[in-house]
């Protein structure tokens, strides 16, 4: 794949990224669970996919491996990103795969194909109005790097 297709790829999960974080703190202020849940998820698979181009040239299609993928940044930046490991401890107790899982609950919430409670929806929904706003400034260096690269 060319860079130059990947820097389009990039640019357009980029945009969508900033879509659902904009999506979500709407419906957050709203108190739309139900669609706060969604968006969370939306910002998730846009922030995986931009994090695969970058370091497997490939985008990621299925849930299960956006899990395995988010779990991997996690794991990667948590040993020098103090805010990252402190969302994982507190939500978690250093259980990434448990934090990751937790996530795409909320997607599966969105569909009513998950079990969990609207208490455990809530606290997913606490924990990424902490965590997406980490990750919008990861893809943003992200995002700086390809567009200065490129030029």
């Amino acid at each position: 794949m060319s860079q130059n297709v990947n820097k389009v790829r990039i640019n357009r999960y980029y945009e969508r990224l900033l879509y659902h974080l904009r999506a979500f703190n709407r419906y957050i202020e709203k108190e739309d669970i139900i669609q706060a849940a969604e968006k969370t998820w939306g910002a998730i698979s846009a922030f995986v996919n931009i994090y695969s181009l970058i370091y497997y040239n490939k985008e990621v299609k299925k849930d299960i491996n956006k899990i395995k993928m988010l779990t991997e940044f996690i794991e990667l930046v948590l040993r020098h990103d103090p805010e990252v490991k402190k969302i994982i401890n507190d939500f978690s107790r250093g259980h990434v795969k448990t934090f990751t899982k937790s996530l795409s609950n909320l997607h599966s919430f969105f569909y009513g194909g998950s079990a969990i409670s609207i208490d455990d929806v809530k606290r997913y929904l606490n924990a990424a109005k902490i965590f997406l706003p980490i990750i919008e400034e990861y893809v943003k260096a992200i995002h700086n790097y390809v567009e200065a690269e490129h030029s």
